[in-house]
C-alpha cells in the first residue's frame, strides 16, 4: 500500500493555503488515514491541526476519510482532528457501510459503497471505501461555496448537518449529505 509522510501532507495543505488568494478553493479531499482514535486527536500533530485551522478560517473545508477498519467509536488520523470534516461511508440505500469507521464526533456521511470511479489505465469500476465517500463531501462543499461564496466552513457544515438525512445508532446520529437541501438552507 502507498503511504505519505505527515510532513508532506502538511506541505500540501500549506501550499493550498498559500494559493488561497490565487484560486477559489472551497475544499480539500484527503482520502487517506492512519491510526484510529476514539476522541479528537489534535495533539497527535499540532502542525497538521494548525494548517487545517488556517484553511478553515480562510473558508476552505478539509474533508478527510474516517477509515475502513470496521470500527464503531473510533475514526482514523487525521480525520479525528477537530477542525477537519470527517467523512464516513453509506450504501446507496442510505445505510452505514459495513467497513466504515464511525464515531460520535464524526462530521458527515456520504455514499461510499460501490461507487463507479476512474481506475488506472483510463477505465472505470466500482470501488468502496471512505475514500469514495470523502470526494462527495469535498464536491458538495464546492457546490455550497458556488451558491454562496461568502459562506464559512462552519456555516456550510451546519447546513449539511441540519438538512442531511439522519443516520442513527443507539448512541449517536450523523447526517448524510443532501447538497440541494443544504444550499437552500444557506439562504
Amino acid at each position: 500500500s502507498l503511504g505519505a509522510y505527515d510532513s508532506d501532507i502538511i506541505a500540501g495543505l500549506e501550499r493550498v493555503y498559500e494559493l488561497r488568494d490565487t484560486y477559489n478553493f472551497a475544499s480539500i479531499n484527503m482520502s487517506l488515514g492512519g491510526s484510529n482514535y476514539s476522541a479528537y486527536c489534535d495533539s497527535v500533530s499540532p502542525s497538521m491541526k494548525a494548517v487545517i485551522d488556517n484553511l478553515r478560517s480562510a473558508g476552505i473545508a478539509t474533508a478527510i476519510a474516517s477509515g475502513n477498519d470496521y470500527l464503531t467509536g473510533a475514526i482514523s488520523f487525521p480525520s479525528c482532528i477537530s477542525s477537519a470534516v470527517s467523512v464516513g461511508s453509506t450504501t446507496k440505500s442510505d445505510s452505514v457501510s459495513f467497513f466504515t469507521n464511525e464515531a460520535n464526533f464524526m462530521s458527515l456521511w456520504a455514499p461510499g459503497s460501490s461507487i463507479n470511479s476512474s481506475l488506472l489505465g483510463g477505465t472505470f469500476g466500482n470501488l468502496s471505501g471512505t475514500s469514495m465517500a470523502t470526494p462527495h463531501v469535498a464536491g458538495a462543499f464546492a457546490l455550497l461555496k458556488q451558491a454562496k461564496p461568502t459562506a464559512s466552513v462552519d456555516e456550510m457544515l451546519d447546513a449539511f448537518q441540519r438538512t442531511g438525512k439522519i443516520i442513527g445508532h443507539a448512541y449517536w446520529t450523523t447526517s448524510l449529505i443532501r447538497a440541494n437541501r443544504a444550499i437552500s438552507h444557506l439562504f
